[in-house]
């Protein structure tokens, strides 16, 4: 085998025919190249978008292609069923009038179809909207800001902050107005501090640390926490316990600094009197949330 890799490599190679007429001459090819700009974008200026629309059409015309008021993008941070996977996406919420809870939407990728489960990559996506800020680095420096403040953006457990944060740049982060985070706990906390389920059960040694990063957006218009809180026996047998006030007042408590314009936390349980005079005055509004848990497709 040597000796035949060797006679391959003695083969002559076929000569190039070479026009010399299309060749540039010596003093042509010892000019220097001139630098590309790196800092500076060049200017795209002729452009018709540039050129004959005026900056607040534009806006417009970014806003109708990023934006949808009616409809949550979501953030798919956790494929289902198989942790945190390497790859992030997004997904333009389908199921507005869905009944359920919003981190049960088969947005998220996991349904059931039949008698079959069906599970979507977080990978995918039912929408384009990166394409409009790749075209040029001017188009991306006009639009960004109205991607990331005119979306409502959907978060499934407190535990995708981090994740999304890491993502974008420091600058894009604060952009934030809009933001709903759908989530769910069980208590007691000593018995649940290191659950690990597979529905988004935000764990309580995490919980602080997400909200600080809340606090951190201070320019929020919107922030509605859709939380479902079960005692961990009651959720398979309802007479089994009653939600720990404990768990309760660790739970509202990080959430007090936060600050929005409206700021709405739904559960699905009254807040008892005694969790109400620990917690004091607080900057968001607590509501009784009337979406269901789907207990046929997250039994656990």
């Amino acid at each position: 085998m040597r000796a035949f890799i060797l006679r391959k490599l003695r083969l002559k190679k076929p000569t190039v025919a070479v026009d010399s007429s299309a060749s540039p001459s010596p003093d042509i090819q010892q000019l220097p190249r001139a630098a590309l700009p790196r800092d500076i974008p060049i200017s795209q200026k002729q452009c018709d978008l540039f050129e004959k629309l005026s900056t607040e059409i534009r806006l417009l015309i970014y806003e109708a292609v990023l934006t949808d008021p009616d409809r949550p993008l979501h953030f798919l941070h956790v494929t289902p069923l198989r942790g945190r996977p390497k790859k992030l996406g997004h997904w333009r919420c389908e199921e507005s009038d869905s009944p359920y809870l919003m981190w049960q939407h088969s947005c998220f990728g996991l349904w059931d179809k039949g008698s079959t489960r069906v599970i979507r990559h977080a990978s995918h996506t039912n929408s384009d909207l990166l394409s409009l800020l790749l075209a040029c680095r001017l188009i991306y420096e006009e639009a960004v800001q109205v991607l990331y403040s005119g979306n409502y953006f959907s978060f499934r457990g407190l535990q995708g902050l981090p994740s999304f944060r890491a993502l974008v740049a420091p600058s894009s982060w604060h952009m934030l107005r809009y933001v709903h985070i759908s989530t769910a706990f069980f208590t007691p906390m000593k018995d649940c501090s290191e659950n690990r389920a597979t529905f988004p059960l935000d764990r309580y040694l995490n919980w602080e640390d997400g909200c600080r990063m809340l606090v951190s957006l201070t320019e929020l218009r919107l922030l509605r926490i859709e939380m479902m809180i079960w005692d961990l026996f009651g959720y398979y047998d309802r007479s089994g316990g009653t939600v720990e006030e404990q768990a309760l007042v660790f739970i509202l408590s990080a959430l007090k600094p936060v600050r929005a314009r409206t700021f709405q936390v739904e559960l699905n349980l009254e807040v008892p009197s005694s969790v109400l005079n620990a917690l004091g005055d607080v900057s968001f509004e607590l509501l009784r949330t009337e979406k269901l848990h789907d207990r046929r497709t997250f039994p656990t």
